[in-house]
């Protein structure tokens, strides 16, 4: 099996993106002979085979930097789909929140201190719960993971495959890139997520199908690798008692 994938193929499936920064000093590391891997949103991994027991952590390089190895959070790398898709709608969160500062009157209603509302609990009138569809969700959204720039509207936590409400938000206060939700039966649940995150059955399938391919290396143990690339070698073969027929190899 291992012979007959091209190393392009085998290369496209075993690499993932961090979806997020991961720091280990800022945590007890809990592997005594495993060192951990730092991570900046964005980076190349390329996903090794796990020597530990923990469905929660996995393996891997960064790409063209072998030495940089170690561990780190699973659900901090995605395919680069979802990579995108939290990036651009980060970005674009941050740019509603740039205009509204810069067309916020001095001393305005704005300047007040307004309460918090609790992440994932949106107030919202009949109206607005009006011309509801529904959506399923591609990828999970952990609001705790990004730095939220708004106080009015909230983030709500999605798990990857759960289907969801989408709600009317005439408003349309954070822009195209973010969806006002309720997630299904839950109707205090109520909140932003990526609208990229969202999608039909179909987009869900191919998003999964995206996914497993990139944790497939980091959840199959080294040994179990090692069975799958190791043959024994039925024939002799001497490569200078032939005219060799490839020129770059």
């Amino acid at each position: 099996e291992a012979a007959s994938r091209p190393s392009s193929a085998k290369s496209q499936l075993s690499v993932a993106v961090a979806l997020y920064d991961f720091d280990p000093s800022a945590m007890d590391w809990p592997f005594e002979d495993e060192k951990p891997l730092a991570l900046v949103v964005g980076n190349e991994v390329q996903m090794l085979p796990t020597e530990i027991d923990s469905s929660a952590w996995a393996r891997g390089h960064l790409v063209g930097q072998p030495d940089a190895m170690g561990y780190f959070p699973k659900e901090y790398v995605g395919s680069k789909r979802h990579h995108d898709a939290l990036v651009r709608s980060q970005a674009a969160a941050e740019k509603v929140k740039t205009d509204r500062e810069q067309t916020q009157p001095a001393g305005g209603k704005e300047d007040e201190q307004k309460e918090e509302l609790p992440v994932g609990v949106i107030s919202l009138s009949k109206e607005e719960e009006i011309a509801a569809d529904e959506a399923f969700a591609l990828y999970d959204f952990d609001p705790s993971k990004i730095d939220w720039p708004f106080v009015d509207e909230q983030p709500v936590a999605l798990t990857a495959g759960e289907k969801i409400k989408l709600l009317s938000d005439e408003a349309g206060s954070l822009g195209d890139e973010w969806a006002l939700v309720q997630r299904a039966g839950e109707s205090e649940s109520k909140g932003y997520v990526p609208r990229a995150y969202l999608g039909s059955r179909e987009e869900l399938l191919e998003a999964q199908s995206a996914q497993e391919c990139v944790v497939e290396a980091a959840s199959r143990p080294s040994s179990a690798k090692s069975q799958l690339s190791v043959a024994v070698a039925l024939y002799d073969f001497d490569p200078s008692a032939m005219d060799w027929p490839f020129e770059d190899e």
